[in-house]
């Protein structure tokens, strides 16, 4: 960013040196003065544009209500220990499963 901000000052940046004067004959007055009235006149007629109706979609807008859940507050409950016991653990064989990605793979 900080090569972007070089490169427009290079190009940018001599535009300022137009307000003093470098030729002989030309006033630096006029380019002084109507800078500085642009500048006051940004400044003075900002509030006159109106702002953009700031646009809204449908995805933007919550319409989510406690009736629509479907599944409702079930997630949050825990479950059980004993309800964990009972479940035996799942076991992985990360060997077998690469073999039958390989076999896979190689079909295709």
């Amino acid at each position: 960013s900080i090569a972007l901000l070089m490169i427009a000052f290079f190009m940018y940046g001599t535009m300022l040196w137009t307000i003093f004067p470098y030729e002989p004959g030309v006033s630096f007055e006029y380019h002084l003065f109507g800078g500085l009235a642009g500048a006051l006149c940004a400044i003075l007629f900002r509030q006159w544009d109106p702002a953009p109706k700031v646009k809204s979609y449908v995805w933007e807008q919550d319409n989510r209500s406690d009736e629509d859940d479907l599944i409702g507050d079930e997630w949050q409950v825990e479950p059980a220990l004993s309800e964990l016991a009972e479940k035996p653990p799942v076991e992985f064989d990360l060997a077998a499963t690469a073999r039958k990605v390989l076999r896979w793979c190689r079909r295709r």
